[in-house]
């Protein structure tokens, strides 16, 4: 019943909003001058092509709503780590070991606040024989046993560290990347800027980034009730035996609020006093001057989730930091075809194997030096 009403809904949005089609137009980009960024616009050609959602794809809630569906392939494998303090996170790792070597790179993928994999099947398509990909769940996420009352409170790093260590020691020789989707990229952003030059995670890609925390207070209001229906219906009820032992599970399912859910739960598990100061410890941009590793930020300037107001583009005039906005694309959709594949995707992994490129050209040319 839920997807037939979350259908109905995308039609209706799409009938009243209209068939308007916006001028073909490049992304607008947004960084600071550096040797890195010459040689990415020089060498990732879809950064100056225009991105124009096809023929009827046009509605952003199209795009929204459509990435929410976005599946796993079929062939991956699930390996369970386990915390320090008893609890458990989950990698989801693409089956594609062919081709591959010890020093093939590992990309790290973080879904959303849900754990919903928006766009990551294209993702995965294009990584296959040339990267190892791993999606990172939290704990209680996606099926993974919640084996304490405890879940990852928004931007805290600590499970996300132990994943990233268990991969380097995996694999040692290998470079490691992240990309991140929507409340995922509040993760990596606080990770990249707590454990700078040795996070081990080089380029990053930040999809549907909402940057600072008000953005749940610009959120349009159908989207925050949808959000909570997902939370509550698929974190908190298939683990609500042992969340019972740590919160009020009444005033969870009673909440009418992310923020009154927040309270309820994230806060009361974590011994914040409120959601303002839950949301001051856990903000994404909190260490984000301190982050060493070269970041691509994707907005779609028609988000209505994670809206346009909230950039911060004063940032992006660091070496480092790039922002590609775009004129469509919704929340974390930017669909580009009928196979309603990702054109985020796609430069995600063109960035990202740009700057893979570039350090092994640096690399080179130090050791030419060196002899």
């Amino acid at each position: 019943m839920i997807c037939v009403a979350i259908c109905v809904s995308c039609i209706a949005i799409y009938i009243y909003s209209g068939f308007r089609r916006t001028k073909k137009s490049s992304p607008k980009l947004y960084y600071g001058k550096s040797d890195l960024h010459e040689y990415i616009l020089n060498n990732v050609p879809r950064l100056k092509e225009p991105y124009t959602p096809p023929w009827g794809l046009w509605n952003r809630h199209v795009h929204t709503i459509i990435c929410c569906f976005d599946p796993l392939p079929p062939n991956y494998k699930r390996e369970n780590i386990l915390l320090p303090d008893g609890g458990l996170v989950s990698l989801d790792w693409l089956d594609n070991e062919a081709g591959l070597t010890d020093t093939s790179p590992v990309l790290v993928v973080i879904p959303g606040v849900g754990g919903g994999k928006e766009g990551i099947s294209t993702v995965y398509k294009l990584a296959t024989g040339k990267f190892r990909v791993a999606v990172f769940n939290r704990r209680g996420h996606c099926g993974t046993l919640l084996t304490t009352p405890r879940l990852q409170c928004f931007g805290e790093t600590s499970d996300f560290r132990q994943c990233v260590e268990s991969i380097h020691q995996k694999y040692p020789k290998a470079a490691m990347a992240g990309v991140a989707y929507s409340a995922g990229t509040g993760i990596l952003s606080k990770y990249l800027g707590e454990y700078a030059g040795r996070s081990y995670i080089g380029p990053s890609v930040f999809v549907g980034s909402g940057f600072d925390l008000s953005t749940l207070k610009s959120m349009n209001t159908i989207y925050e009730k949808l959000i909570l229906y997902l939370l509550k219906t698929s974190l908190v009820k298939p683990n609500e035996r042992m969340l019972k032992s740590a919160v009020d599970i009444d005033a969870v399912y009673k909440s009418k609020s992310i923020e009154e859910l927040e309270d309820h739960l994230y806060c009361k598990m974590h011994g914040f006093k409120d959601v303002d100061e839950m949301w001051l410890h856990n903000d994404p941009m909190l260490n984000a001057d301190a982050v060493v590793a070269p970041v691509l930020c994707i907005n779609s300037m028609d988000d209505p989730i994670c809206v346009a107001g909230n950039i911060p583009y004063d940032h992006f005039q660091r070496p480092n930091w790039m922002l590609a906005t775009t004129e469509q694309g919704g929340h974390c959709g930017f669909l580009e075809n009928y196979k309603l594949e990702s054109w985020a995707g796609k430069l995600a992994l063109d960035y990202i194997g740009a700057v893979l490129d570039y350090n092994n050209t640096m690399e080179e040319k130090d050791i030419t030096l060196e002899c």
